[in-house]
Parts: C-alpha cells; structure tokens; sequence
C-alpha cells in the first residue's frame, strides 16, 4: 500500500489527496488490501512481528465527514452510546506513575507474554501478537488468526473475533504509534470481513471503543488514524468527511478534501478541480474563504499547515490561519523537529529557509533532509552525497554511487551503497563518523520507534535467531544481540534471546535486566 509522502498515511485506491495531511497525491493506482511482506523479508518474521506489533511503529518493523449538528436519525452512532461533552472531559487519563504498572510486552518462545517493569512475569502466553498498551490500559492482541482485546494483567476484555483492530494484522505495516492511531479516549478502528460481492471491500471497518463495544457497525469505507483527536476524517465513495469519536458525522463525505485545523475548525475543498479551500466550523458554518488551492498538516509540527495557492507558491499558516511563512516557495516544504527550518522546492531543486522565510540556502540541491537538532542535514548535488550545516558548510567525505538521507527520528544519517552485490549500510553520527558498517541482507535498516535505530543482520539458515545493533538518537550503542523490543517511553525492553533488560534511552544505562 503506498503512502503519502508528507506524513506517512497509507493511501487508499486512486486516492488524489491524503486522507490525513490533506497533501496532494500524484501517481499510479493504488492498492486497498494490505500489501504482503516481501518474500526475502521473512526472514526476520518473529523478530519483526515482535517489534512492530508490539512497540508500535514502523516502516517496516523488525522483521516484519458539512452536515450539522445532526438529529438522531442522520448520525451514524445510536444515542445509548454518544459521549456528552461532560463524560468526554472527565474521562481519566492514566498518569506517568500510573503507567508503570502497565504490562510490558516480551517474546516468550513462538508467542508473547507480559511482564511489570520489575521484569516479573505476569502472563506466559497472551497471543502470537499484541502491541503496546493505551491511556486506558488496554491493547488489541492476536490469537489464532482473530484480534481481541486485553488489559495490561492480560485478562481478555475482547475475545479475538475480528480481522484487524487498530490497523493491525498480520501483513500490515504501520507508521504509527497506538496513541496515534487511536482517539482521545480510546477509540480505534476494526475490520471484518465482507462477505457480499467479490467486487467490494475485501474487509468492511467499523469503531470501537477500548472495552470492545461497538460505536460505528462496520460499512464500506476508510476511516483514517485519530492521532490522539477526538475527529478525524473518513472516506467513502471516493469522498471524504469528518466523523467524531463517537461515530458521529461532523462533515458529511461529499468533499473531494478535508483538513482539520483545530477542534473548531475544518478546511474543505468540494471539488478538487473547480473549487478552492473554505473554512468551517463544527455546524458547517464558513468562517473564511481562502484562496488556497491545497492545504495539508505538517506531521510533525502541530496545528502549522503548509498551504498552495493558484500560482503554485507555498507557505505555512499556524492555528490561527496566520501566515509563519510568506507563500514564496515552490513545491512541498519539510520543516526540522526543532521547527526553525523549512527545506523548499524551486524549479526542482532544494534549498533551506528559516521558518520565516529567510533564505539561508539557495535552491541548488537535487535533495536536502532536514536539519536534525545540531543544524546538520543530509545533501545530493551532482550525484554525490554529503553532510553539511544550515550555513552549507560540508562536514566530511562524499560518497559517490549511493545515497544518503536522516534516520528518521534520530540525528543520524544512514548510507548505503548501490553495490547489488556488496551491498553495504553505514549509520554515520552529525560529524560524519561511521558508527556501524553492516552488509545487510533486507537492504537497509529500519527506525523505531521514535529515537531508537536498529539495524538487523541476515540469518538465513535461522530466520528465528536474527540479531539486531540497537542505537540511540545520536549513535549511542544500547545492544548488539537484540531479537526484540519494547518501548517504553524514556527507556527501552530489549529481548536478547532469554536474557532481558530495561535500558535508559539517553544514558544506555540499565535499568533492569534478568534471565528468562
């Protein structure tokens, strides 16, 4: 399944915009079912299904809608089960001293078990799959091919009985955490089958909440990840709409594009062709129209939007529709974690830009990465690749017939050469040093979760006993012999075979650790 190139989002059939980010999509058709682990990454299976499921994020993983305020015969949800305002406020969020309690997931032979933050087992056998657990202390969980739902004792709240839950299954790969996926209180989304026409979804997806029970019955359409709202938006029949966590529609889906701006506000374009961007409120109330011909979030910069008018310049509005940055530049804009930088597009080439438009780079760069938190990017020019600062100053070698681009998450930078048949990685640190230089098997290596870098070594005689070099944001070595991980927020579960310890992201210092 293909995905956006601005924030991640899979991207479904001949879709002309991201569901989430609202970005413009160009390109062939797209796939709606889950796409299939490549043959040669099967490998690593175990290792795979281990840290994508279960620390929740991945590229790839180890191994692996305007209506207004609607009466009761419009809204999808029935009304025994709409949150009121009053309930929706006062729900109880677990605390970071609460969190501590919850199960920590671990591998326990060809299934998963859960054990507290003292390492002391609480359950041997809670499925061959689950992930980590939400602000309610519940986690969906696989068993015998179904997904379920169980709490961090691993009690079952849900017996497995539905295809995915959460966007989880077996095949599919998520860029997501599970505060990402689901809502500000725990809603997330399920699949089940279709049994009707071949010619329909190959699954039908509903919501539901984090005790089990159904708020939106399972129909024909795409309901996007709530990322910790409390909306979020939907598609169906190729349009798209606002739908709240309580399986309400906000927007009805007769949109060709849907943005939302904030908890009051909504960007919508009715047709792509025709028309240009307005502003609602939660009543389809038009607060502003705009002369902006795409509008799309910055994933990782809240309520900031990069917005396109007719003459194809961009810039970037903050919560308020103000302009941070003038609409001068051409093309997509990528802004740095620390949010002082914009990479921009000119007539093909990039260049760098303070966040209010101060040109620091001119446009020459066949590619340019964002600057990580110590101003040092990556850069292609001439075909060559290189390191250098926000004031273009080049920091060590070059490196010709390959490529080179930032470890997302992280403030290193991965190489790798386009040798077939010595194909080599290396993870280089801010000033170009090489920390680790890997041949690697499944091509390249992969980030999770956020700060965390992990590069697998090939066991093709063994898929099973795949070992993992675990580094942290800047390079820091926090195992060499991982087959599985946990996150936990400021530390990290690392698995090596039965031997298991709680390190400290930053330090590397362990917390814990235990034979099993």
């Amino acid at each position: 399944m293909k995905k956006c190139s601005k924030c991640g989002t899979s991207l479904v059939e001949n879709a002309k915009f991201c569901s989430k980010c609202g970005a413009p999509i160009q390109g062939e058709a797209l796939e709606l079912t889950p796409k299939q682990v490549p043959q040669k990454k099967k490998m690593s299976y175990m290792l795979v299904v281990g840290v994508v499921i279960v620390a929740l994020v991945g590229g790839y993983l180890f191994s692996q809608t305007t209506k207004k305020p609607s009466d009761s015969k419009n809204s999808i949800i029935s009304s025994d089960v709409k949150m009121t305002e009053k309930e929706s406020t006062s729900k109880k969020k677990v605390t970071k001293k609460e969190s501590t309690a919850l199960g920590i997931p671990y591998k326990n032979g060809d299934h998963f078990g859960l054990m507290d933050h003292q390492l002391k087992v609480i359950n041997e056998d809670i499925g061959s799959a689950t992930v980590t657990f939400n602000d309610q202390g519940i986690s969906p969980f696989l068993k015998n091919m179904k997904w379920g739902l169980i709490n961090s004792k691993g009690d079952i709240i849900l017996e497995p009985k539905y295809e995915a839950i959460g966007r989880f299954n077996i095949n599919h790969m998520n860029a997501y955490t599970a505060d990402e996926l689901q809502s500000t209180h725990g809603v997330m989304d399920f699949q089940v089958k279709n049994d009707g026409d071949e010619k329909e979804l190959s699954t039908l997806t509903g919501l539901m909440d984090s005790t089990g029970k159904v708020i939106l019955e399972p129909g024909e359409y795409m309901i996007s990840p709530f990322m910790g709202k409390s909306m979020t938006t939907f598609i169906k029949n190729s349009s798209m709409g606002i739908i709240s966590e309580t399986g309400e529609i906000i927007v009805e889906p007769i949109n060709d594009q849907c943005v939302i701006l904030t908890d009051q506000w909504i960007g919508i374009k009715k047709n792509s062709e025709t028309s240009k961007f307005e502003i609602v409120d939660l009543k389809g109330n038009t607060v502003k129209e705009t002369s902006y011909e795409s509008m799309y979030g910055l994933h990782n910069f809240d309520d900031h939007f990069v917005v396109t008018n007719s003459l194809g310049k961009s810039g970037i509005l903050d919560k308020n529709l103000k302009e941070v940055m003038p609409l001068e530049s051409s093309s997509y804009l990528t802004i740095s974690d620390d949010h002082k930088y914009v990479v921009f597009n000119d007539k093909e080439k990039n260049g760098l830009k303070t966040i209010k438009g101060d040109v620091l780079i001119e446009a020459k760069y066949s590619y340019l990465s964002a600057p990580n938190k110590h101003g040092v990017m990556a850069y292609s020019e001439n075909g060559s690749f290189g390191l250098m600062d926000v004031k273009g100053k080049k920091i060590g070698e070059t490196f010709e017939n390959s490529s080179l681009g930032q470890a997302y998450g992280t403030n290193l930078f991965m190489y790798t050469s386009m040798d077939t048949e010595n194909p080599t990685t290396k993870i280089l640190d801010s000033e170009g040093s090489v920390i680790v230089e890997r041949h690697v098997f499944m091509g390249g290596t992969y980030s999770f979760p956020k700060g965390i870098y992990y590069i697998p070594d090939s066991n093709t005689e063994n898929p099973e006993k795949v070992k993992a070099t675990v580094l942290n944001e800047d390079g820091k070595v926090l195992s060499t012999e991982a087959s599985f991980l946990s996150d936990l927020d400021k530390s990290l579960l690392i698995q090596e075979d039965r031997h298991i310890k709680i390190v400290d992201k930053k330090s590397g210092k362990i917390v814990k650790e235990k034979e099993i």
